[in-house]
């Protein structure tokens, strides 16, 4: 299937150059939404397949599209909210749902159970996929290492083989992941980045943002050397590792420079070399 889409999910389309944005926009541009077919109109995350399928976390199940139609997956709980769309093996689609590590067979079209070698499940704000039988996974406040194990059909089996915790002798739990060439980078709740030397996880550096209280993180963005900080309440939080420039970008009624145009933020999307998109909820664009 080829299909000339860039996945965006941009609800209330804040884009900071104004002639980027007339371009983007003049584009071949469809919305997508509940009346032609999505499963809900607040979409959490955005992943493209292997396939070339694009993938949707919604408050209310997976929607698929294919460049013509939209196909909804529900699952049989009540009151999903899936989030942190990835491919963490070959097949299989992961996400967080209200805090629980989830999966999706995409060639068999249907949910996994996701459970640890003890068989509960496995609490986890974020995952990433380190081969094809590994995955590092964040639970509470530890970065565990986790393998895939021979399951019952209908089922993800994973069993830990390493864990990693205890940043600075603080318990903060971690909330999102992310890495770049040779590094893994944590956010926790108290807003605090946490960068690990992705060949030796002992070794690592704290970086304090200065945030008093809990922060609402929705996901990380680790762009060259630069770290995009997706909040709810507190729009983008902007950290620049080379130079230390900590920036604020949210709502503002006054119009200033680098507004957004809401204060809650799901993630921030590159558009090119000079351009990031944050996402918000209620429109999806393609072109």
């Amino acid at each position: 299937m080829n299909l000339k889409i860039l996945s965006l999910v941009i609800i209330g389309v804040c884009i900071l150059l104004p002639d980027v944005c007339y371009a983007f926009l003049s584009k071949d541009v469809h919305l997508l939404n509940m009346q032609n077919g999505l499963a809900d109109n607040t979409v959490s995350a955005v992943y493209k397949d292997k396939e070339g399928f694009v993938w949707f976390g919604t408050r209310n199940g997976l929607s698929r599209y294919d460049g013509r139609r939209i196909t909804n997956f529900e699952r049989s709980r009540s009151y999903p909210s899936i989030s942190n769309l990835k491919e963490v093996f070959d097949g299989v689609l992961a996400f967080v749902d209200n805090g629980v590590f989830s999966a999706f067979d995409l060639k068999k079209e249907r949910f996994l159970s996701v459970v640890s070698s003890s068989g509960q499940g496995i609490p986890s704000r974020g995952m990433l996929q380190r081969n094809d039988s590994l995955v590092w996974v964040i639970s509470g406040s530890e970065l565990h290492l986790m393998k895939r194990c021979a399951s019952k059909e209908g089922e993800l089996r994973l069993r830990v083989q390493e864990k990693y915790t205890g940043w600075n002798n603080q318990d903060n739990l971690l909330v999102a992941i992310t890495y770049s060439s040779d590094k893994i980078c944590l956010i926790d709740e108290k807003g605090r980045i946490i960068l690990l030397d992705a060949t030796n996880l002992n070794s690592f550096r704290v970086i304090d943002l200065g945030r008093t209280g809990s922060l609402s993180v929705n996901s990380v963005l680790y762009d060259d050397g630069r770290i995009w900080i997706s909040t709810i309440a507190h729009g983008v939080i902007y950290y620049n590792e080379r130079t230390g420039k900590i920036k604020q970008l949210t709502y503002h009624v006054a119009p200033v420079s680098d507004r957004l145009s809401h204060t809650d933020v799901f993630g921030v999307i590159r558009l090119n070399e000079n351009t990031l998109i944050p996402q918000h909820y209620n429109l999806t664009l393609f072109i």
